[in-house]
């Protein structure tokens, strides 16, 4: 069918200055910021007639030096975060992987660590819109809210930041560099984080203590469950024009990016018996859970079309070859080579699965999420837009707007229709 044009959304609500400005918050909860006051002195000063001032900061410590994986993942709604903020942040670490500014913060509790993920990035709104899609389709990711320069929780974050990095409290709303240090045992931490804070809208996302897919090991065992929870993020990825995650069918021309796809233990380590009468300890990874879920739509009808034509094709094959059909051995070999022999067990760990009962996982997962978003409109995609809308409570120089605009709901209702010829097809029980 033809690409219909979609009704208008409701507006981005806007409220100038732009991010590091100082006028009267929008919100009357939100208090009004200080004017930036200079820095207090650092050590001693030379004065010496017409010489600038100097400040000397020690940038010998680093903060980030602790284990993520023994964190666990905090309450990420507005109440609990403002609570923790206002108690203060025990450590933050910038995440080395990718370029698109993730800061993860770790606040203590009694018996435990919890870590919330800050994410900023160009595609921001676009992943807010994958992990709304995911959720309604069933496909596990973390769950994301945005939230914009000017409001509450975004201040608390900067000062608590600011106070952690050694900043001074006057001087971090401007967001500068090392001139506004009263104490430089954070400083390179700031010289880090300091440009990311500086953003209009900020990502609060669900912490995942996983393993990246790249990351298995031969202690390490894909389940049952896992990859149905794989073919689930392949029929995702299909839907979405994602091709920054595992290479399936003749969609995507490229090897693939296992750090997306992040793998769980649930119930931690389990024990299986071998052969040699041994016992030997398994790492069971029973939830995949996908990460980085930004949609791709594409707007142009001659690469829809084409995109789509790829679909209907990949889904005739599916339909008549089931878990035969050669997607999913590719997909299985990817996964083989990817997690270096990691094996592939039943959920309780008593049995290995065979080639045929691995395919069978990832089909029933891939079939369960296509017939679920082959039932989808437009107005549905259209919901889901128009609730990007209005996910932030401010704007800045159309930003948001344009990253709403760039959604295309019509294209996702194009795609998930091609997913229709499935809608009869039953999974096969491994």
């Amino acid at each position: 069918g033809k690409i219909k044009s979609s009704p208008p959304l409701p507006p981005v609500p806007t409220h100038l200055p732009p991010p590091g400005g100082h006028s009267s918050p929008a919100n009357p909860n939100i208090p009004t910021l200080p004017k930036v006051l200079p820095p207090p002195p650092i050590g001693k000063e030379k004065k010496k007639k017409g010489v600038r001032k100097k400040w000397t900061v020690d940038l010998g410590k680093t903060l980030g030096d602790f284990d993520m994986t023994v964190c666990k993942a905090a309450d990420i709604s507005s109440e609990a975060l403002e609570n923790r903020l206002v108690k203060g942040i025990s450590d933050i670490k910038k995440s080395s992987d990718g370029s698109s500014g993730v800061i993860f913060l770790k606040f203590e509790n009694d018996d435990s660590s919890e870590l919330v993920v800050l994410k900023s990035s160009s595609s921001l709104g676009q992943e807010w819109y994958g992990s709304a899609l995911a959720h309604k389709l069933g496909m596990k990711c973390p769950r994301i809210r945005i939230i914009s320069w000017r409001d509450r929780e975004c201040f608390l974050i900067k000062k608590a930041i600011a106070a952690l990095c050694g900043v001074d409290p006057r001087a971090a709303e401007s967001l500068g560099g090392l001139g506004s240090m009263t104490n430089g045992h954070g400083g390179i931490t700031w010289m880090k984080v300091h440009k990311i804070l500086n953003r209009p809208h900020h990502g609060i996302m669900q912490f995942v203590n996983g393993k990246p897919l790249s990351s298995l090991l031969q202690k390490s065992s894909l389940t049952a469950s896992s990859l149905r929870d794989i073919g689930r993020i392949c029929a995702f990825d299909a839907l979405t024009n994602n091709s920054d995650r595992c290479p399936f069918g003749d969609l995507f021309n490229n090897s693939g990016n296992a750090e997306n796809v992040m793998l769980c233990g649930n119930n931690g380590d389990t024990k299986r018996s071998i052969r040699s009468s041994n016992t030997k300890t398994m790492h069971l990874m029973r939830v995949a859970v996908g990460i980085d879920n930004r949609v791709v739509p594409l707007s142009n009808r001659n690469q829809v079309q084409q995109y789509v034509n790829k679909i209907e094709k990949l889904v005739s094959q599916i339909k008549s070859k089931g878990r035969d059909a050669s997607c999913f051995r590719n997909l299985l070999s990817f996964l083989q080579t990817t997690t270096v022999k990691a094996s592939m067990m039943s959920d309780d760990g008593k049995s290995t699965l065979s080639e045929s009962q691995a395919c069978s996982e990832l089909f029933g997962g891939f079939l369960e999420l296509a017939q679920a978003a082959a039932k989808l409109e437009e107005k549905d995609f259209q919901s889901i837009a128009t609730n990007m809308a209005k996910a932030v409570t401010a704007d800045w120089e159309g930003v948001w707007r344009k990253a709403v605009d760039s959604i295309h709901p019509a294209f996702f209702a194009t795609t998930a229709r091609s997913f229709l010829p499935l809608l009869d097809v039953k999974p096969i029980q491994s």
